[in-house]
Protein backbone atom coordinates (compact mmCIF):
# COMPACT_ATOMS: atom_id res chain seq x y z
CA UNK A 1 0.00 0.00 0.00
CA UNK A 2 3.34 2.28 0.16
CA UNK A 3 2.93 5.10 2.25
CA UNK A 4 -0.45 6.37 3.92
CA UNK A 5 -0.93 9.13 6.17
CA UNK A 6 -2.09 8.09 10.09
CA UNK A 7 -5.26 9.00 11.02
CA UNK A 8 -6.58 9.72 7.54
CA UNK A 9 -10.14 10.74 7.31
CA UNK A 10 -10.85 7.86 4.64
CA UNK A 11 -10.58 5.15 7.29
CA UNK A 12 -8.71 2.76 4.75
CA UNK A 13 -7.02 2.54 1.55
CA UNK A 14 -7.34 -0.90 -0.69
CA UNK A 15 -6.22 -1.87 -3.97
CA UNK A 16 -7.82 -4.94 -6.15
CA UNK A 17 -5.84 -8.04 -5.98
CA UNK A 18 -6.01 -11.45 -8.05
CA UNK A 19 -6.11 -14.70 -7.55
CA UNK A 20 -5.23 -16.79 -11.12
CA UNK A 21 -6.17 -20.76 -11.27
CA UNK A 22 -4.64 -22.80 -13.60
CA UNK A 23 -6.27 -26.09 -14.57
CA UNK A 24 -9.12 -26.32 -12.46
CA UNK A 25 -10.10 -30.00 -11.92
CA UNK A 26 -12.51 -30.88 -14.56
CA UNK A 27 -16.32 -31.20 -14.33
CA UNK A 28 -15.91 -28.33 -11.64
CA UNK A 29 -18.21 -25.29 -11.89
CA UNK A 30 -17.63 -23.02 -8.90
CA UNK A 31 -14.87 -22.20 -6.49
CA UNK A 32 -14.51 -20.55 -3.07
CA UNK A 33 -11.58 -19.06 -1.48
CA UNK A 34 -11.10 -19.10 2.48
CA UNK A 35 -8.92 -16.45 3.82
CA UNK A 36 -6.88 -17.63 6.88
CA UNK A 37 -4.56 -15.91 9.45
CA UNK A 38 -5.30 -13.95 12.72
CA UNK A 39 -7.68 -11.94 13.55
CA UNK A 40 -7.37 -8.85 15.56
CA UNK A 41 -7.48 -8.95 19.04
CA UNK A 42 -8.28 -4.98 19.54
CA UNK A 43 -11.82 -4.67 21.43
CA UNK A 44 -13.07 -2.78 18.08
CA UNK A 45 -16.42 -3.18 16.07
CA UNK A 46 -16.58 -6.29 13.68
CA UNK A 47 -12.96 -7.12 14.46
CA UNK A 48 -13.89 -11.03 13.57
CA UNK A 49 -13.40 -9.18 9.75
CA UNK A 50 -9.81 -7.50 10.75
CA UNK A 51 -6.58 -9.24 10.25
CA UNK A 52 -4.07 -8.91 12.13
CA UNK A 53 -0.43 -7.26 11.32
CA UNK A 54 2.45 -9.62 11.48
CA UNK A 55 4.58 -6.97 12.87
CA UNK A 56 1.38 -6.43 15.84
CA UNK A 57 3.38 -4.87 19.14
CA UNK A 58 6.82 -4.78 17.66
CA UNK A 59 9.25 -2.25 18.13
CA UNK A 60 8.40 0.18 14.66
CA UNK A 61 5.52 -1.07 13.66
CA UNK A 62 2.26 0.88 13.18
CA UNK A 63 -0.62 0.22 15.57
CA UNK A 64 -4.08 0.43 15.26
CA UNK A 65 -4.30 -0.82 12.08
CA UNK A 66 -5.36 -4.21 10.39
CA UNK A 67 -6.56 -5.86 6.77
CA UNK A 68 -9.80 -6.28 5.76
CA UNK A 69 -10.67 -8.54 2.41
CA UNK A 70 -14.06 -7.67 0.40
CA UNK A 71 -15.74 -8.99 -2.44
CA UNK A 72 -15.27 -6.16 -5.12
CA UNK A 73 -18.79 -6.19 -6.81
CA UNK A 74 -20.66 -5.69 -3.81
CA UNK A 75 -17.77 -4.93 -1.31
CA UNK A 76 -19.00 -7.35 1.39
CA UNK A 77 -16.34 -8.26 3.66
CA UNK A 78 -14.73 -11.39 4.43
CA UNK A 79 -14.45 -12.64 7.72
CA UNK A 80 -10.96 -13.97 9.10
CA UNK A 81 -10.80 -17.82 8.81
CA UNK A 82 -13.80 -17.23 5.81
CA UNK A 83 -14.79 -17.82 2.77
CA UNK A 84 -15.79 -16.11 -0.03
CA UNK A 85 -19.06 -16.03 -1.89
CA UNK A 86 -19.21 -19.03 -4.67
CA UNK A 87 -17.08 -17.58 -7.87
CA UNK A 88 -18.56 -19.46 -11.67
CA UNK A 89 -15.71 -21.07 -13.13
CA UNK A 90 -15.74 -20.02 -17.27
CA UNK A 91 -13.74 -23.28 -17.72
CA UNK A 92 -12.28 -26.54 -16.25
CA UNK A 93 -10.10 -29.30 -16.65
CA UNK A 94 -5.94 -29.43 -18.29
CA UNK A 95 -5.24 -25.98 -19.70
CA UNK A 96 -7.87 -24.16 -17.88
CA UNK A 97 -7.35 -20.65 -16.67
CA UNK A 98 -9.62 -18.61 -14.20
CA UNK A 99 -9.32 -15.25 -12.75
CA UNK A 100 -10.86 -14.30 -9.65
CA UNK A 101 -10.34 -10.68 -8.41
CA UNK A 102 -10.94 -9.36 -4.45
CA UNK A 103 -10.28 -6.00 -2.90
CA UNK A 104 -7.64 -5.73 -0.11
CA UNK A 105 -7.77 -2.41 2.23
CA UNK A 106 -5.54 -1.55 5.17
CA UNK A 107 -7.94 -0.22 7.76
CA UNK A 108 -7.11 2.13 10.60
CA UNK A 109 -9.56 0.44 13.24
CA UNK A 110 -11.31 2.67 15.32
CA UNK A 111 -12.90 4.18 12.15
CA UNK A 112 -15.37 1.08 12.80
CA UNK A 113 -17.57 3.10 13.78
CA UNK A 114 -15.84 6.05 14.30
CA UNK A 115 -15.04 6.29 17.71
CA UNK A 116 -15.36 9.17 20.31
CA UNK A 117 -11.58 9.38 21.02
CA UNK A 118 -9.73 7.64 18.09
CA UNK A 119 -6.46 5.82 18.96
CA UNK A 120 -3.76 7.45 16.86
CA UNK A 121 -1.67 5.21 14.47
CA UNK A 122 2.34 6.22 15.20
CA UNK A 123 4.39 6.29 12.43
CA UNK A 124 5.55 2.62 11.65
CA UNK A 125 5.65 -0.17 9.17
CA UNK A 126 2.48 -2.94 9.01
CA UNK A 127 3.57 -6.34 7.77
CA UNK A 128 0.69 -8.66 6.74
CA UNK A 129 0.48 -12.54 5.67
CA UNK A 130 -3.02 -14.01 4.71
CA UNK A 131 -3.16 -17.38 3.73
CA UNK A 132 -5.94 -19.00 1.43
CA UNK A 133 -7.05 -22.00 0.41
CA UNK A 134 -9.06 -23.05 -2.50
CA UNK A 135 -11.86 -25.15 -2.24
CA UNK A 136 -13.64 -26.53 -5.41
CA UNK A 137 -17.70 -27.27 -6.31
Amino acid sequence: FGVQAGNSSLGGRGSHQSIKLLDCPSGTNQVKIRFEGTAVNDNVYNKEYFFAPDNQGQPGAAQNVGFSIYDIDDWSEIKVNGESKPFELKNSGSGSENTLTFGVMVNWLNNYPPAAESKPIPLGEATGSIQFTILYN
